[in-house]
């Protein structure tokens, strides 16, 4: 089956990732478009992206370490002689390191190659033309800031460069459409995401653990209180228990979180908006992101229907359960 989230609008290679490889498994996409994609998609990656380990990790005690790094590069290195096998693994090695596919990187405008990553998130709407028109819209206002002269023009080069590859005649005579009636509405999740004006200067895509900008290594050396913070919200039912560790360990790294990796939060709104309250103020182990923070909060989870949250929302919560506010108190004190 072909994953797709075709109310996420961003073009983002993780998502672009999740995409074409459950379509070259499904045996949807040729040999050579993906073999294309792995090489791009790789460069970008190692470019942009953190490792998840690498031997400069490797520390002469750490003898389980060293195995493990061995046997994932040979698993690697085994995968190589079959494109299908290296879309299988989902890793890669490239100069003793090892990176995941899966990272998110937005690709942004101004991007050497961005009609191709913008070709292949278009190419998702394939599978689902009633929700083009708000991805157009979308990139018109946030990839193009409303200039409809340069993204029309953009669409039909674009058009031209690959209808013989990536896009079908169906995508290509509803692009058509969108540009005759060129209605360009503001989506309505974009006005309420954006609510909240700018205090912060600089990039912030997530939460900042405090402990993590002083040591890099936080997570090692403070993995078993961590683990345990992220196994009770588990138990106490306040994320979901499919959450996995590192996706949890992310939304605390200021990284761009795909909707896909954000987490599934199954509490209360009011309890969300309790525990980030207990993370910036009163223990302090978040930078304080001022009136950033429920924007920021609702680019790092969805309920537990998955649906986004908007900052007003999580702003105004409103409830009790006092006896669950202690629970998460004394996980955060866990951190």
């Amino acid at each position: 089956m072909i994953l797709a989230n075709f109310t996420y609008y961003k073009i983002d290679l993780a998502d672009i990732w999740d995409f074409e490889r459950s379509a070259f498994l499904g045996q949807e996409i040729s040999e050579d478009e993906a073999t294309q994609l792995l090489h791009n998609i790789q460069v970008e990656i190692t470019k942009n992206a953190e490792a998840v380990f690498g031997i400069d990790d490797y520390d002469e005690n750490e003898a389980s370490f060293y195995k493990y790094f061995n046997r994932k590069e040979k698993e690697y290195r085994d995968a190589c002689g079959s494109t299908e096998e290296l879309f299988r693994i989902e890793f890669f090695f490239s100069n003793n390191k090892c990176y995941q596919y899966d990272y998110p990187i937005i690709i942004e405008s101004h991007h050497d190659d961005f009609d191709y990553w913008f070709a292949l998130k278009l190419k998702q709407y394939q599978l689902k033309l009633l929700q083009l028109d708000s991805f157009l819209n979308y990139q018109l206002n946030d990839s193009f800031e409303g200039d409809k002269s340069v993204f029309d023009k953009f669409l039909t080069m674009l058009i031209r460069q690959y209808e013989s590859s990536f896009l079908t005649k169906g995508l290509i005579d509803s692009i058509n459409d969108w540009k005759a009636i060129n209605q360009t509405p503001t989506p309505q999740k974009a006005i309420s995401r954006k609510s909240n004006s700018r205090k912060m200067e600089g990039d912030i895509h997530s939460l900042q653990l405090k402990a993590l900008i002083k040591n890099p290594k936080y997570f090692q050396s403070n993995i078993h209180g961590f683990l345990e913070a992220f196994q009770l919200l588990k138990e106490h039912a306040f994320i979901d228990a499919s959450t996995e560790l590192e996706q949890f360990k992310n939304i605390f790294r200021n990284k761009e979180i795909t909707h896909q990796k954000r987490i599934k939060w199954i509490g209360s709104t009011k309890e969300l908006q309790w525990f980030i309250k207990e993370l910036m103020y009163e223990s302090q182990k978040i930078v304080d992101l001022k009136n950033d923070i429920w924007l920021i909060t609702a680019s790092c989870f969805v309920d537990k229907n998955g649906k986004e949250f908007m900052d007003s929302q999580l702003r105004n919560a409103s409830g009790k359960r006092l006896k669950r506010k202690d629970h998460l108190v004394q996980i955060v004190q866990l951190f």
